[in-house]
Order: structure tokens, then C-alpha cells, then sequence
């Protein structure tokens, strides 16, 4: 089905050249893009926006407010973004196994981490890392950061059966 981008929520049929492999998200309005090489934004009518190049390994793509992650998957670097604008470009410690990003800029990773069953590590919308912390005995699947700076963890230990809960 074709996104409803336009103020009518009609869907729109759009030929994109460099659709194969794209990731794509809402971005106020518009359609934001972003594959191993190209980050790029088109309006409702298909009209390019902006197409800047990048280096990604298995990219994914998160939106919140003006605020637009490319992150790698199984790779170390985080991209920001306030729209076109790249704000910091940084390589984590570990391997990213999941990122998201908030309404104000603080990105939350989940990382692996030597000797312990993962890390989540929180950068201000500066690249400044504020927060991290390490667990030992429960995998980390996933982790969410609020727009206040409230952090959530899911977590699932398989030591003995299977025992899940959100931090």
C-alpha cells in the first residue's frame, strides 16, 4: 500500500530511482530515505529534497519530532540528524544491536558488550554520552528512551526456563 503523505491522506503513487534496499520513515510531512550510501528526503509530490551521501552498514532509520537516526545494524556508527543537518556522526564502543531516538534528540543504543549480556548506552542530541549501563545475567532485547529521559529495558534470562521483564 503507498504511504498517505499529502494534507488529504490520498495515497500517492511515487516511482522512486533508488527505492531497492531503502529504509524510509515520515519525516514532517515528507518521505525520508536511507540505504548503505544515500540519505535523502522527498516531498508529497515525489520532488527530491535532499540526497546527501553517507556510509552505513545494514542502515536503519528512526524518526521522532525533527529529529532523524541512521544507525548500523551489527556495526558501531550513529548518525543524528535534524533534518538535513547532520549533528554528530559517532562509532560506539560495541556492535549495535538496536537504536531509537526521542522527540528531543537523546538516542538510546543497544550494544553488545564483552563479558556481559549487553549494554545500553544514551547520547545527548550533542553526540555527548550521558548514560550507560551493563547487564550480567539478562540478555538485553530492546531498549526505549521518553522524551523526559526515562529509559525502559527489556530484558529475558534463559538460565533456567525463560524469565522476561521491562526495567
Amino acid at each position: 500500500e503507498p504511504i498517505k503523505v499529502n494534507a488529504k491522506k490520498e495515497a500517492l503513487p511515487i516511482a522512486l530511482d533508488m527505492a531497492a534496499n531503502m529504509k524510509f520513515a515520515l519525516y514532517e510531512g515528507n518521505i525520508s530515505c536511507a540505504n548503505e550510501t544515500r540519505y535523502v528526503a522527498f516531498d508529497d509530490k515525489g520532488n527530491l529534497l535532499w540526497n546527501e551521501a553517507i556510509q552505513m552498514q545494514s542502515p536503519n532509520l528512526k524518526v521522532a519530532g525533527r529529529y532523524v537516526l541512521i544507525n548500523e545494524t551489527g556495526a558501531k556508527r550513529i548518525s543524528l540528524y535534524d533534518g538535513k543537518k547532520n549533528l554528530y556522526t559517532i562509532q560506539t564502543e560495541s556492535n549495535i544491536i538496536s537504536a531509537d531516538v526521542s522527540e528531543y534528540g537523546d538516542v538510546v543504543a543497544v550494544t553488545e558488550k564483552a563479558y556481559y549480556k549487553g549494554q545500553v548506552v544514551v547520547y545527548n542530541k550533542a553526540g555527548d554520552r550521558i548514560f550507560a549501563w551493563d547487564s550480567g545475567s539478562y540478555n538485553i532485547l530492546d531498549a526505549d528512551i521518553s522524551p523526559k529521559r526515562s529509559v525502559a529495558i527489556s530484558l529475558l534470562n534463559t538460565d533456567e526456563g525463560a524469565d522476561s521483564f521491562v526495567t
